[in-house]
């Protein structure tokens, strides 16, 4: 064993065959600044201040691996997604209720009508209920009243309808007699 003492640096030698050199070890870069020192001395304050002589290098990375391109079938493989969307429907339309102004109302009569002395608004008919509405309409001008069901006739042939004396005359003269028309109700 050999222990030597170099500046502040103390080189301890184990190596069992004393007398025998050691063999010469190679160049090893330092942490230690190099303040003049040659490398026998870098080594040994090294050494001295970790008490153990410092690891050898680590061996140099091995090369990446190399790849060998594979083959993938294609059955292994995602096939692409196709998503097929039908296109929205069409907004609803909101087009007008059609009113059909020309159909008779589903209760109407064709037929004369005459007037009579009888209160202001009032009609009579051979069988309609007392107090129904009925619309009259003079069919050669087109006019057109309402009155209330308030008495019985007119029983005379070709005639359906009675009017009071006022509500005759807003459809047509009351000179005219009989005239052409047709109720609804």
């Amino acid at each position: 064993m050999r222990i030597a003492a170099v500046g502040a640096a103390v080189v301890v030698d184990l190596d069992p065959s004393v007398g025998t050199p050691a063999p010469p070890s190679p160049p090893r870069p330092s942490a230690l600044p190099d303040a003049g020192l040659t490398e026998s001395t870098q080594v040994a304050a090294a050494t001295d201040a970790g008490g153990a002589p410092p690891p050898p290098p680590p061996p140099p990375p091995p090369p990446p691996p190399t790849t060998t391109p594979t083959t993938v079938k294609a059955a292994s493989q995602p096939r692409p997604t196709t998503t097929t969307t039908s296109p929205p429907p069409p907004p609803p339309t909101t087009a007008p209720p059609t009113t059909d102004t020309t159909a008779p109302p589903r209760n109407s009569q064709t037929g004369g009508a005459s007037w009579y002395d009888a209160p202001a608004g009032t009609c009579a008919h051979r069988s309609l209920p007392f107090g129904t509405i009925v619309n009259v309409t003079n069919q050669s001008s087109g006019a057109s009243t309402t009155c209330r069901v308030a008495d019985r006739g007119p029983y005379v042939a070709g005639r359906i309808i009675d009017l009071s004396r006022d509500t005759f005359a807003r459809i047509a003269s009351t000179s005219s007699g009989v005239i052409e028309v047709r109720i609804t109700w």
